[in-house]
């Protein structure tokens, strides 16, 4: 097990207010260079959570490396990597379906399924706050007939 000591710099704005938080994570399979400049933003839950789905997958789990997968600026409220609660992975070595499952089991409270991700297909996942890890905010980013991604139910992403 890899014991990080962590300064985060955005974890007591989930309490309320701004400052710097000494955080020690134990985690298994993820390093803090895979990670990058993103690893002070990000929330804790949602670092322990992204190893436990590593271990329970059973597979490789990459960072995506597209900008934006950690963190992303503040002009996209809607986004829950504005916050540092959201991760974008990619799943070279297991089906969609198998790697969905296994993010409702982690309890996941944000699950996008996207098939068409390059170089592999991927996941959405995220620690948002307004849902249960039973009832997550879930979708499916697909690509369209004119290469425009459109979002549309989880289940016809998996089909």
């Amino acid at each position: 097990m890899n014991r990080w000591h962590v300064l985060l710099g955005l974890a007591a704005l989930y309490a309320g207010g701004w400052g710097v938080k000494a955080v020690t994570l134990n985690l298994r399979y993820f390093k803090p260079s895979e990670f990058g400049a993103s690893l002070p933003l990000l929330n804790p839950a949602l670092l322990e959570k992204l190893d436990e789905f590593r271990h329970r997958l059973g597979s490789r789990v990459i960072i995506s490396p597209a900008p934006g997968s950690l963190i992303r600026p503040a002009g996209d409220n809607e986004s829950q990597h504005v916050y540092g609660r959201a991760a974008d992975v990619m799943i070279p070595d297991t089906t969609l379906v198998q790697a969905y499952s296994v993010a409702r089991e982690v309890g996941f409270t944000g699950i996008g399924v996207y098939p068409h991700w390059k170089p592999y297909k991927g996941l959405h996942l995220d620690v948002r706050p307004d849902r249960q890890p039973g009832s997550p905010a879930q979708w499916a980013g697909l690509k369209g007939p004119d290469g425009k991604q459109f979002y549309t139910s989880v289940e016809r992403g998996l089909a």
